[in-house]
């Protein structure tokens, strides 16, 4: 049965969040030298990680300026596997085979249904806010001649934003849903690996959205921007039906 539920309360964000990451000196060193951190931060790195010294929550936050600074310099590279979520620099998980099987088979499909109605960036960051460059499973993008060369996507150029989810579920649902429908994102999938199942978020309010609806194996399910299209869990999935209906 489709099942449609109260949306999700945000759940506050803990620095003890056990996907934090966690700095080493030389790194610590580099940003006060290329003058990322400064005097007025008033910072100091305790256990690899930048305690503030006038934040009353004891964490320092970074803006979207400062982590870009931190990839061109080189103090962050493609091998630390982060993201900016509201202001804290949090480790991504490795992925799994059925999480990447997923991923690979909703780009194969979502490529074949919709051809050049969509541009699909896979695993690449989709900037929020001031605080925040998530980088998403799949983004469905409105169509750019240069494919988004000169400029990065804004919001509105969004129209999908997928999440495939196992060990991450809970901060997936609780952390980052709230956050693109606080960036007001009209559409958010998150697929439940463990649990076979697709929950999906529409009319973003505020922190939250207004309707949340969860399908499972043998429901039929389309997209918000594209609703003459159908796709069925078990497409999604990989599972095969004998019955025809699917």
């Amino acid at each position: 049965m489709l099942s449609q539920e109260k949306p999700l309360e945000k759940t506050l964000f803990k620095s003890s969040f056990e996907g934090r990451y966690l700095f080493n000196i030389n790194q610590y060193h580099q940003m006060i030298q290329q003058a990322i951190l400064t005097e007025n931060d008033k910072i100091e790195l305790i256990k690899g990680e930048l305690i503030s010294k006038v934040n009353v929550n004891n964490k320092y936050l970074f803006n979207i300026n400062q982590y870009h600074q931190m990839i061109a310099q080189g103090i962050l590279t493609k091998y630390d596997k982060i993201e900016l979520i509201n202001g804290e620099l949090i480790t991504m998980s490795p992925v799994g085979i059925k999480h990447i099987a997923i991923v690979n088979r909703l780009n194969r499909i979502l490529s074949k249904k919709l051809a050049d109605k969509v541009l699909i960036s896979v695993q690449n960051p989709i900037l929020l806010h001031d605080q925040s460059e998530p980088e998403p499973d799949l983004v469905l993008l409105k169509p750019s001649a240069d494919d988004y060369e000169n400029k990065r996507p804004e919001i509105e150029d969004i129209l999908l934003v997928i999440e495939v989810s196992d060990s991450t579920l809970k901060f997936d649902r609780t952390v980052k849903i709230p956050l693109y429908s606080e960036a007001k994102i009209m559409e958010t999938w998150l697929i439940d690996i463990n649990n076979e199942c697709i929950e999906i978020y529409r009319y973003a309010n505020n922190e939250s959205y207004d309707q949340m609806q969860r399908y499972h194996l043998g429901q039929t399910l389309s997209i918000l921007a594209f609703p003459e299209l159908n796709l069925t869990v078990n497409e999604i999935f990989g599972i095969h039906s004998a019955n025809p209906s699917y």
